[in-house]
């Protein structure tokens, strides 16, 4: 009895003391892994869960590391996906696409869905909300989940078109962040 629960007490210092590390899903049960998966842990630390982009993305590296890499339901599958603190202190997450050109070099983008947590630890007062259009020069207040003028102080992340580079750029607005997933939780999926 004694040495079985010296046994026990040795997993658990072994346990306790060990670096965790995040293991891959089963994403068989999942319907979608920006619903499901990218929830509290991964909010606040998604680099300890994925590869990331932090902070600015370009509609090509969209194209390349994000289209098609996540497990998400049918309508999402084209969405790219950041997570997101404000300027406010607030976290959340959002999906997002370029639409079809409606100009030349006017490549339009879709805010698809935003949600933001009031507090990150229980999901308290998530706010959510959809649709939210963006051409290039104008800016997106996360807290309040409004396009907002490039230069007003509330804004949280810009939708920009770098002439120099001719790129379509998604961009974090200081102190504001975003953190671009290139890589999917659902590595190995269970068939």
């Amino acid at each position: 009895m004694i040495k079985r629960f010296f046994a026990v007490l040795t997993a658990l210092a072994v346990c306790a003391f060990n670096p965790t590390s995040a293991n891959y899903f089963d994403c068989s049960v999942v319907y979608d892994e920006f619903d499901q998966l990218m929830m509290a842990n991964f909010l606040i630390d998604p680099e300890r869960y994925v590869e990331s982009i932090p902070n600015v993305i370009s509609r090509q590296e969209f194209l390349e590391f994000q289209q098609h890499q996540f497990h998400l339901r049918a309508e999402r599958e084209n969405f790219g996906i950041a997570v997101f603190l404000t300027n406010q202190n607030i976290r959340g997450k959002l999906t997002f696409l370029w639409q079809p050109s409606v100009r030349e070099r006017l490549i339009p983008l879709e805010i698809t869905e935003s949600i933001s947590f009031g507090r990150i630890k229980d999901g308290y007062a998530p706010v959510r909300a959809t649709s939210i259009y963006l051409t290039p020069g104008f800016a997106v207040d996360l807290d309040a989940a409004q396009s907002v003028e490039l230069d007003d102080g509330t804004a949280d992340l810009v939708y920009e078109y770098d002439r120099e580079t001719d790129e379509y750029l998604i961009r974090a607005v200081p102190p504001a962040q975003l953190i671009f997933p290139v890589q999917s939780m659902c590595h190995r999926v269970v068939e």
